[in-house]
């Protein structure tokens, strides 16, 4: 899972043998989208992308017990709205 990269409309995600790239602009930018790349053999497809706050939700069917799908959420948090975890 990528949280921020250059990737965009003019730069798309890099090929990895064996992987499924998926992406998710974020609001207002141009490059810095999440990404998640997922081994082929899991057989993941995008289950929601959410344009107003760029978070991208993949879908891996069969990944659980009794097999029930896992849903994974991508997202990217500005450091300015981060809480901060010390005093």
């Amino acid at each position: 899972l990528l949280t921020e990269t250059w990737a965009g409309p003019e730069h798309p995600l890099p090929s990895c043998a064996g992987y499924a790239a998926f992406e998710a602009a974020r609001p207002g930018e141009q490059r810095g989208w999440v990404a998640a790349y997922v081994h082929t053999r899991l057989a993941a497809s995008v289950w929601r992308r959410r344009p107003a706050d760029g978070v991208l939700w993949v879908r891996l069917p069969n990944a659980l017990a009794g097999g029930r799908a896992l849903l994974i959420a991508v997202c990217y948090s500005l450091p300015s709205a981060l809480v901060p975890c010390w005093p």
